[in-house]
């Protein structure tokens, strides 16, 4: 019965998209809430538009949090949402998924690492508040599909732990030293 709680984490700055999650919320059926955490050079025009699309109650804009304040955060929410046009790998969509949160991202390439739709969350096309709106609605209507996404996600963030992605580099490399099919190393003086 409660409202769908979203979270954004990060920059506010244009190629986040925020101004296209915004729209999404206030075209969403359910009436969901959103809490953005963070700053950036967009948080007035971003709270202005949040105004004129009449969700300052559904809209609250933290600020920027203390890495020590963020597990609070993902605690709160149900769902993650990372609208961004551009990305390079994003920390905040494998700590929202570490948090069990089902992620709504945009389908560019940091997020498409990391998102995949029907095991941990959903990748929409950029700049396109309907197709938020739609995954939103998704969500909030269907409690069982957020657990599950939420649990994908979870495992897929447990993959990529350091401890992980170390191990799978030191085997890559053991496998390419010890490999049969490489040429014998050569040395200069061969080459005279």
């Amino acid at each position: 019965g409660d409202p769908l709680r979203l979270l954004y984490v990060g920059r506010l700055a244009h190629q986040k998209g925020i101004p296209y999650l915004l729209e999404g919320l206030a075209r969403a059926r359910s009436s969901p809430i959103l809490r953005i955490v963070g700053d950036g050079p967009d948080r007035i025009a971003l709270e202005r538009v949040a105004s004129d699309l009449g969700l300052v109650a559904r809209v609250e804009f933290k600020g920027w949090a203390r890495r020590e304040q963020l597990p609070g955060n993902y605690e709160w929410a149900d769902a993650f949402v990372l609208p961004s046009l551009e990305e390079g790998m994003p920390n905040v969509v494998l700590e929202a998924m570490a948090a069990g949160l089902p992620v709504i991202a945009t389908d560019i390439y940091g997020n498409r690492d990391l998102v995949e739709p029907g095991r941990n969350g959903f990748l929409l096309p950029t700049a396109n508040p309907d197709a938020i709106a739609g995954a939103i609605d998704e969500l909030a209507a269907n409690p069982a599909l957020l657990r599950s996404l939420g649990s994908g996600g979870r495992v897929t963030a447990m993959g990529r732990r350091w401890e992980g992605v170390a191990e799978k580099y030191q085997d890559a490399l053991t496998q390419a030293v010890t490999s049969q099919s490489r040429p014998p190393l050569r040395s200069l003086a061969d080459d005279r």
